[in-house]
């Protein structure tokens, strides 16, 4: 055993020598760019306005008129065999999904400056190096701690590195990925940053002004970096005809106000996220973080969807969403609707309600009412999907069998016929939910105290 260790011993040595060393390397980097990031944090034109940033997240208007149109809104549903969706809604026109030429962009580092730029990572450095500095004032400094040195653009870059490599390599504890022990250490890490210079940027990193800024906004600490996330995204990228509104949750398990306890998600504790994404890619278009304040769902639905209005999209929703009021004022705003909803929402008379109870297994009914198509099919319990944009026809669908049902006629598959509108929704609502699963992949799993941190 003792040979054995030995020679794993000289084994990772050998390989840890192979690795190139890159520290000398980036202290020349990091000094030769000081003194131009220097200059180039004073005098920088654009200079972030806390103000600006919330007028696109919190400016959403009210239309009376429309809002009280609503209000009176009452439906007849009759049965029917043809649906012709509302001329509001305009034929999409097919886009390149980039918006600029980006062969020329060869290096990791280019396609994150798309999302992030330098000027705002400028930023970043100039409010936590702001942040640093008070801190040292308020307090002693400890014996063993040293001095605090100013952060630069390449050293923050540095530290972002680290966070998406982390996940990579995990490590039951944030300290050990700088351990010198032979079978657990991760070598290429401290030829990039030292621990105390990880852990002193991660105490002390700003996401905002700490002289400006928007104390009523619950968000303020994370706000301009969402804000320059959701802008660069939408200017580099034109979204598909389908999207999907949808819920997320970001684990958190500490202190916060706005922090929410959902049992039947996988993720009971967190925050709670409002979401678009295109139906079938990870891609964020645009997020609302619940904040405590309760919005009724004209006003959420709404707000999330103003970027996309009168474009001809498509949007899909769950049953917390859907609601005849939600779909006839995303009709008026040019944008198209489809999703599952309750039936305690939709003014059925009792006879449309017996008619539904009644239906036997693969069986389907359609209604309409003010340019809302109502489609009917029974499962193993009725599904209602509520759409403005879909037509009176049925697709066959490949589907697997139940348990009961395989024991009975042996077969795992089965054909049948639904509605197109829902067969439409099971295929292009879940583009939340594969961002949810893209997001894991790279998830932060070392806890924090701080709840900006973990946003």
């Amino acid at each position: 055993m003792n040979l054995r260790s030995s020679g794993s011993k000289n084994n990772i040595a050998s390989q840890s020598q192979n690795i190139p060393k890159i520290s000398q390397q980036f202290r020349d980097e990091e000094a030769k760019h000081s003194e131009q990031e220097e200059s180039s944090s004073n005098s920088a034109s654009t200079e972030y306005s806390e103000d600006d940033s919330d007028e696109d997240s919190q400016g959403f208007d009210y239309d009376e008129d429309l809002l009280t149109n609503l209000e009176d809104l009452e439906l007849e549903w009759t049965e029917t065999l043809e649906f012709i969706k509302s001329n509001k809604i305009m034929s999409f026109r097919s886009k390149n999904p980039l918006k600029n030429d980006l062969s020329t962009l060869v290096e990791p580092e280019n396609f994150f400056g798309l999302i992030i730029t330098d000027e705002f990572l400028l930023q970043i450095c100039k409010w936590t190096n702001e942040n640093a500095s008070a801190q040292r004032n308020r307090k002693r400094r400890e014996s063993h701690e040293k001095k605090w040195e100013p952060i630069t653009l390449i050293k923050l870059k540095a530290f972002l590195a680290l966070l998406f490599l982390m996940p990579l390599v995990g490590k039951p504890n944030l300290k050990d990925y700088w351990s010198n022990k032979a079978l657990t250490s991760t070598p290429g890490l401290k030829n990039i940053l030292t621990r105390d210079e990880f852990l002193k940027i991660k105490r002390n990193i700003r996401f905002y002004d700490t002289q400006r800024h928007n104390k009523q906004d619950a968000l303020y600490r994370v706000r301009p970096l969402m804000n320059e996330i959701l802008s660069n995204t939408n200017e580099n990228y034109n979204p598909p005809k389908e999207l999907t509104l949808d819920e997320t949750m970001i684990s958190f398990k500490g202190r916060c106000k706005f922090r929410v306890y959902m049992p039947l998600k996988p993720v009971r504790y967190g925050f709670k996220a409002f979401t678009v994404t295109p139906s079938d890619e990870p891609i964020v278009l645009n997020l609302s973080v619940y904040d405590g304040t309760n919005h009724d769902l004209i006003h959420l639905v709404g707000s999330m969807l103003k970027p996309f209005e009168s474009k001809g999209h498509i949007v899909y929703m769950d049953r917390y969403y859907s609601s005849p009021k939600v779909f006839k004022y995303l009709e008026e705003k040019g944008i198209g609707a489809c999703g599952t909803c309750l039936l305690n929402r939709l003014q059925l008379t009792e006879e449309i309600k017996e008619n539904i109870d009644s239906l036997q297994k693969n069986q389907f009914l359609y209604y309409e009412s003010e340019n809302l198509l109502l489609s009917v099919w029974k499962d193993k319990k009725p599904v209602t999907v509520l759409s403005t944009v879909h037509k009176v026809k049925q697709v066959r669908v490949i589907r697997r069998k139940r348990k009961q049902d395989i024991e009975r006629v042996k077969k795992h598959t089965e054909a049948i016929n639904i509605p197109m509108a829902i067969a439409e929704y099971n295929l292009k609502a879940r583009g939340v939910d594969i961002f949810d699963q893209y997001a894991s992949y790279q998830a932060f799993s070392h806890r924090s105290v701080k709840w900006y941190l973990e946003l």
